[in-house]
């Protein structure tokens, strides 16, 4: 699937296949080969780790099991939100204070880092940092995001207060009452970046192999084998990058996230007059909702508006439906649009909401759990996976290392998530 267009098995179609970069043809690894350090996972943590250390010298091959981007990374929003549901204190109770501090610092300059990088690099992602409007559902909500937004105003961070004259002024939603704006926020063509940075990588003398799942992973002696169907990789370090679609690689890290789904839509071409009343100042919104609204204007001048779904295909438990309803009760312009685009794609929710890193056997690490914060996260965790393969501290890295903790009953959980989403829907409108 080269462009991503049918990205499942339910006849979807993913918008940014239509207006993403090309990149070269990869091919499948079909010979043993040895490298410094091997990645296994083809979305944007992994080809920026891999640029990352191509670029410090290191010897790096990728492989990836279907095409580069071809999971969430080239499925998701394009949001570049750094904010996360946490204070910065709370950060500095639950880590310590100096990974706390790291992880508060990397927050307040991802987005504008990352902007950076693709500005350095050239990357043709259509990047735009015009700001993320957060609003509130609800009173509730709107308590809550008044008292999230003051504590990080305290640490620097860019982000103001909204009435509802003003988010209806900078968003064209009129049925929201409060909300904050993240100033370094913006947005991306999400498999456009995800190519960029692969291109950058090959550039920099990364292998990358598509079409080649790990299929083994096994320490022999001081070094890892990395099996596939028709190769193997030996190599002084692993690193896992796989998110939502790891599975059987090592005991237990699949069971450390829930998959939890996200559905998308795209509209018909927005006309000219529409264009002026929704999200007129091209800003990217998302709500407080548990089944959360999220939504933005594409390249090529659609809205592109997701939530949270019960199956990955989208016409199944009212999905596509909720789309369509959500961007009316958003956009009443909009309603009854007609919406030619729609996809879906796994959201690795990690229990605490922010990723995981672990290294559970020397040489080897894996990192996931972005719990919709990815575009940005994986930006930071890749410099963090770079500056650990480097020899950093883990005192000096902006997330703990912490060991692998499976959900307790993650099998249920699993099994549930269909019912997950209404009965989420209930409490958000308990919440209103």
């Amino acid at each position: 699937m080269s462009n991503l267009g049918a990205v499942t098995d339910y006849n979807q179609t993913c918008v940014w296949g239509e207006t993403a970069i090309s990149m070269p043809a990869l091919p499948a690894l079909q010979d043993r080969i040895s490298t410094d350090i091997c990645i296994v996972g083809g979305g944007l943590t992994g080809v920026r780790t891999a640029l990352g250390l191509a670029e410090a010298g290191v010897d790096t091959v990728l492989i990836e099991a279907g095409d580069v981007a071809w999971g969430a990374s080239g499925r998701n929003g394009g949001q570049a939100n750094p904010m996360w549901k946490d204070t910065p204190d709370c950060f500095r109770e639950r880590f310590g204070t100096r990974i706390g501090d790291n992880l508060v610092a990397a927050t307040l300059t991802g987005a504008t880092d990352l902007f950076a990088d693709i500005a350095r690099l050239g990357i043709q992602c259509s990047p735009i940092q015009s700001g993320w409007a957060q609003v509130a559902h609800g009173p509730k909500s709107a308590r809550f995001l008044d008292g999230l937004g003051s504590a990080w105003r305290a640490e620097g961070a860019k982000i103001r207060a909204m009435d509802a004259a003003e988010v209806a002024l900078v968003t064209g939603a009129a049925t929201y009452q409060f909300g904050q704006f993240h100033e370094t926020a913006g947005q991306v063509q999400p498999l456009s970046l995800t190519r960029g940075f692969a291109t950058a990588a090959l550039a920099a003398g990364v292998n990358i192999f598509a079409h080649t799942p790990a299929i083994r992973l096994e320490r022999v002696g001081a070094k890892w084998l990395v099996t596939t169907p028709s190769g193997q990789i030996t190599a002084e370090r692993v690193i896992l990058a796989t998110n939502a679609y790891s599975q059987g690689l090592h005991a237990g890290l699949a069971q450390t996230v829930l998959p939890m789904i996200s559905i998308l839509g795209a509209t018909r071409v927005l006309t000219d007059d529409e264009m002026t009343q929704v999200l007129p100042k091209s800003v990217s919104l998302a709500d407080t909702r548990r089944v959360i609204y999220y939504t933005r204007k594409t390249p090529d001048n659609r809205l592109a508006f997701g939530c949270i779904g019960s199956s990955e295909n989208v016409r199944s438990f009212g999905g596509l439906s909720r789309i369509k309803t959500g961007i009316g009760k958003v956009f009443p312009i909009l309603d009854g649009i007609d919406v030619p685009f729609h996809w879906s794609g796994r959201i690795a929710t990690s229990t605490d909401f922010t990723p995981h890193l672990h290294e559970p056997e020397p040489g080897l690490t894996a990192a996931l759990g972005y719990t919709g914060r990815g575009i940005v996260m994986t930006s930071v965790m890749a410099k963090t996976l770079v500056a650990r393969a480097l020899g950093a501290d883990a005192n000096d890295l902006p997330f703990p290392i912490s060991p692998i903790q499976p959900m307790p009953f993650h099998w249920v959980k699993k099994t549930a998530l269909p019912l997950i989403r209404p009965i989420l829907a209930m409490q958000d409108k308990w919440d209103s």
